[in-house]
């Protein structure tokens, strides 16, 4: 395990990142590069065949939707979406973005879930790189009851077992810096992830590592950094060292 423990509780550190999120720009997340357009579209589709959102007609949460980056782009394929984060000043740009659909924003402390608020029978959740953020015994057993018997749930996030990830969240104030990092949040191993899901009543349907493309890889080398990405997530071994973490987990228990 990393040196730096897993911090939750701290909501005034998660709403001041926020802030900073906003002012670095959405180049922090590495998602406005051509290879992180092609990190992007590849959770996306993830999220969406994990989901099962072919029909456009489930009730979906997303949590921690940051400035509306998915939040655009799954809003089409869900029937009604509610989008969930704890920055207002997040929340105020996702609301400027062009958006297809039914969206609701709403913020959330997602720590102390206000079912009120997000209200119940969900058939979905989703999320990228927002569980790091949170005390997932806080959090999990919220979800449990908001979502139906049967519900799916995916999330993508940062694979501890990552060396440029370990030096990321290494607690290093240069590093924190770069990647802005706050500091409540800590990635995940593997194996942690999946104990905490089957700790709160959820069974977890596939968690693999992924992800190999750097975000500053150039356009001309995309399509090759992708091809070899998708051979290294295959290879025995290396493929444990992908940047990420992409769990699918259904909830069978009563739900509401």
């Amino acid at each position: 395990m990393s040196a730096r423990k897993r911090r939750g509780g701290m909501t005034w550190v998660e709403v001041a990142h926020g802030d900073t999120i906003v002012e670095a720009g959405e180049d922090v997340w590495n998602w406005s590069s051509p290879a992180g357009q092609a990190r992007f579209q590849a959770r996306v589709k993830l999220f969406a065949e994990a989901l099962g959102l072919q029909d456009g007609q489930k009730k979906v949460l997303e949590l921690g939707c940051g400035t509306g980056l998915y939040t655009a782009s799954m809003a089409a394929r869900c029937g009604s979406l509610i989008s969930a984060d704890i920055s207002p000043t997040l929340l105020d740009q996702a609301r400027k973005r062009p958006l297809t659909g039914a969206v609701r924003f709403v913020r959330q402390d997602l720590e102390a879930i206000d079912e009120a608020s997000l209200g119940t029978g969900f058939d979905a959740v989703f999320g990228c790189s927002v569980l790091h953020h949170l005390d997932l015994d806080r959090t999990l057993p919220a979800l449990a009851r908001l979502v139906k018997p049967g519900a799916d749930l995916a999330f993508s996030e940062p694979n501890l077992l990552n060396p440029q990830v370990q030096i990321m969240f290494s607690g290093m104030a240069w590093a924190m810096k770069k990647w802005a990092v706050s500091e409540s949040e800590m990635a995940f191993y593997p194996w942690e992830l999946k104990s905490a899901f089957e700790k709160h009543g959820f069974e977890v349907r596939s968690l693999f590592p992924f992800d190999f493309i750097h975000p500053s890889i150039p356009r001309p080398l995309v399509g090759v950094a992708q091809r070899i990405s998708r051979l290294i997530e295959r290879a025995p071994g290396l493929r444990y060292f992908g940047g990420s973490l992409f769990i699918h987990a259904r909830y069978q228990g009563g739900g509401r």
